[in-house]
């Protein structure tokens, strides 16, 4: 069976050294724990453009979030918000390397955008959601 698009950008995001080694990198969930990561898909077309032959260049758009701990602390609201920063840092770098998501099947990726910075979303009882907004472009052959 063919790996979903979804499952190899959690693959991707699973070597990236910024995240926290103890941390859960999630699908459509953000749990209870004081750090963890979540992936969620975003709707759009997938269909960029259809070539002649049939081929696809498509697009998964989806957002990257996390969870911290949230306090007065100056120090702590500077490390939340500069790890995208360093995490926007790490993608461009991967995508001058053409280091992408390992596709499955007759797909190929060709890069991955940063499509917002990091921002905060939502804060409760001393935890913050932070996210970004990314897509995935790639080209699948038919």
């Amino acid at each position: 069976m063919i790996k979903t698009v979804i499952e190899s950008i959690r693959e991707y995001f699973d070597s990236c050294p910024l995240l926290k080694a103890d941390a859960k990198l999630n699908l459509d969930y953000l749990g209870l724990e004081e750090v963890e990561y979540g992936i969620y898909s975003e709707p759009v077309n997938p269909v960029i453009k259809k070539y002649v032959d049939g081929d696809e260049l498509k697009q998964h758009t989806f957002v990257f979030a996390v969870k911290n701990l949230m306090s007065d602390s100056y120090i702590t609201q500077l490390e939340n918000i500069s790890f995208f920063d360093r995490f926007i840092q790490w993608v461009e770098q991967n995508n001058k390397k053409r280091k992408l998501p390992q596709l499955e099947g007759k797909r190929q990726a060709q890069r991955l955008e940063i499509l917002t910075n990091g921002y905060l979303i939502a804060q409760d009882e001393g935890k913050a959601q932070y996210q970004i907004q990314m897509r995935l472009i790639y080209k699948e052959e038919y």
